[in-house]
């Protein structure tokens, strides 16, 4: 999400004092999820804040499932054992954030597919239907990425450039060359 937009954004739904300003901020690249050592000038999200964008991206994986406002309601309240009103806060937020924010949208569209598959393939296995366990759960892997290939290992594109060989017939300048490959002689 551009700089621009996010501006526009906030603008738009007053988020600048808002609960959700500083996850669009996070979106939009301007905040790290963590502090970084390799990049001190740059501001991050509190634990605080880490732990309220678990639970927006939990709800938002929810809605894009189809639950209903009601269910996501009582995992809420079960799973971090808040008040039903907190947990609608908490739901609200999440598609304020996720309404504004295009990029955190694929992302929680993504986990949420993998969600899904995930659940179809343990119901396929429960019916022993293996062959759409298979399917879906390779879905899932695909939609993780654990499918792609790692650029660990040599280039063979490096193997098809010849190389250069140098051949010296005068032994002084090859001894000069060696001296200086090897200081330790």
């Amino acid at each position: 999400m551009s700089k621009a937009l996010t501006k526009e954004a906030k603008k738009l739904m007053r988020a600048d004092d808002s609960k959700v300003g500083r996850f669009l901020q996070y979106y939009a690249g301007q905040l790290l999820l963590e502090p970084d050592p390799d990049q001190p000038a740059k501001d991050s999200l509190t634990q605080t804040e880490r732990d309220n964008l678990q639970k927006y991206e939990r709800v938002y994986e929810l809605m894009n499932v189809g639950r209903p406002d009601y269910m996501i309601r009582a995992m809420l309240c079960k799973i971090y054992g808040i008040k039903d009103r907190q947990a609608h806060e908490i739901i609200k937020d999440a598609s304020m954030l996720y309404s504004l924010s295009g990029e955190a949208s694929r992302e929680g569209s993504k986990r949420s597919s993998i969600n899904f598959y995930e659940t179809v393939a343990t119901l396929a296995l429960a019916d022993r239907n293996y062959d759409a366990a298979v399917k879906a759960r390779d879905k899932a892997d695909h939609l993780a990425g654990h499918h792609k290939q790692e650029d660990i290992g040599l280039n063979p594109d490096d193997f098809r450039k010849p190389a250069k060989y140098v051949f010296i017939n005068n032994m002084t300048v090859y001894e000069k060359a060696q001296k200086e490959l090897d200081p330790d002689d």
